[in-house]
């Protein structure tokens, strides 16, 4: 496929998550730069993903001003992770990227983090030879990550990305999780602030289940 691109390379986004952004928005949207800032507090009310996060069937954050950490998987070189919220203008959700420390999992494993949502900018792409699509997009590659230790489950994570998105208009929000190299792994997703109890009642189940590599390959293939 032929692709053409002003400001900006769009080679490291997934083709099936522009086709995604091109069939489900006509407004002009844009892609929150994300950018390394200091470790979040991590004293989240814990989800896990029971069902894939597909851009049909996002999983859905009702409420981001709570301080949530949401378990996700990469099962696949093509899985993509959808995340949906909605925001009133002005609103302000800090998003961080951690990737639990687990026995077999590679330590370099760090999935693209993008945000989606409109008034964030603009920015005109043409996939193939007639089809105009209208949304902003900025990528920040992971770097320099750090490492902390929580203390709710007792483990160590790696954190990657962190921003904190400040909505600009009231409407629809996504988050999209990848992996550029198409790697498998774990990684949590840490989204709000204010700290309410709550969480999967089965977490410590589900927990020992999420703490196995996914594959053996993620080794050997996803170290930075």
């Amino acid at each position: 496929m032929r692709l053409t691109i002003a400001q900006i390379n769009m080679h490291a986004i997934p083709r099936k998550a522009l086709l995604w952004a091109k069939t489900a928005t006509t407004s002009v949207v844009c892609l929150a730069l994300i950018v390394l800032s200091p470790a979040m507090a991590y004293a989240h009310q814990p989800f896990f993903e029971d069902t894939d996060a597909t851009a049909s069937n996002p999983w859905r954050i009702n409420d981001p001003s709570i301080s949530l950490a949401l378990y996700g998987t990469l099962q696949s070189a093509a899985d993509i992770d959808y995340f949906a919220m909605s925001l009133k203008r002005g609103q302000r959700v800090p998003i961080q990227m951690t990737v639990p420390q687990i026995n077999g999992q590679a330590a370099g494993f760090a999935p693209s983090l993008a945000l989606i949502g409109p008034g964030l900018g603009q920015i005109t792409i043409t996939l193939g030879s007639s089809t105009i699509v209208t949304y902003g997009l900025l990528l920040v590659a992971p770097a320099n990550a750090g490492k902390f230790y929580e203390s709710f489950s007792g483990d160590y994570y790696w954190t990657w990305q962190a921003t904190t998105l400040s909505a600009p208009q009231t409407g629809d929000y996504r988050i999209w999780v990848w992996h550029a190299k198409g790697c498998v792994g774990r990684y949590t997703l840490a989204v709000g602030s204010r700290e309410v109890r709550g969480g999967d009642p089965d977490f410590r189940t589900k927990k020992i289940v999420f703490w196995t590599p996914v594959s053996a390959k993620s080794v050997a293939t996803c170290d930075l």
